[in-house]
Order: C-alpha cells, then sequence, then structure tokens
C-alpha cells in the first residue's frame, strides 16, 4: 500500500532536491532501472473555452513528454478554468517554465 502510494503521487522532493523511485522486481533487475524521468501534473492556464477538451490536453501534454493522464477539467473539480495533464518528463534536461500555444492565429500562453 505505502510502495504504491509513493509511486503514485510522484515527483517527490527533499532538502530541494527530486528523489525518484522505481519498483524492482527482484535485486537482479535493480541495475536496469532507469532513474531519467518522472512524471508531473502540469497545468495550462489561458486556454481558450473550446479548446479546454482532454483531446486538446493530450496534443498539448505530448509537445511536453509522454501523456500519462489528461484530467477532464468538467470532473477534476476545479471549476473548468485550466487543463490538468499528467506526463512523463526527461529529467536529464532542463523543465521548460512555459511555453507558447498559437490557436487559430492568436496567442494564448
Amino acid at each position: 500500500m505505502d510502495l504504491e502510494r509513493v509511486l503514485e503521487f510522484e515527483p517527490w522532493f527533499y532538502d530541494k532536491s527530486m528523489v525518484v523511485f522505481q519498483c524492482a522486481v527482484d535485486v537482479e533487475s535493480v541495475p536496469s532501472l532507469a532513474f531519467d524521468s518522472a512524471m508531473f501534473w502540469v497545468q495550462l492556464h489561458n486556454v481558450p473555452e473550446q479548446c479546454l477538451t482532454p483531446e486538446k490536453g493530450e496534443a498539448v501534454g505530448n509537445t511536453i513528454g509522454s501523456i500519462v493522464q489528461v484530467a477532464d477539467p468538467e470532473d477534476d473539480g476545479e471549476g473548468g478554468e485550466f487543463l490538468r495533464i499528467r506526463v512523463t518528463i526527461d529529467i536529464t534536461k532542463p523543465l521548460p517554465r512555459c511555453c507558447k500555444l498559437w490557436f487559430a492565429e492568436e496567442h494564448i500562453g
């Protein structure tokens, strides 16, 4: 139960440093585990209302990393003001602080 919770609610931080956990099947598999990626929840703000859909979130998320989950803004309990997407990101590269999106020739992010 605790292991599942730790893996589900990543990323974890200690003393301002990220700690990445992986689940090993057995002792022999430990050396082959990759600690080069982590899952993050990303919030997309200032998105036009017509773009607040899981499909648009998935399209944007694929430009950030590998999609894990897109939270439906209507079911998210946040009032549908932004999109939340969970992505796996390569942590060996610097994290982008923001990205600009264009929708129908209009800057939205």
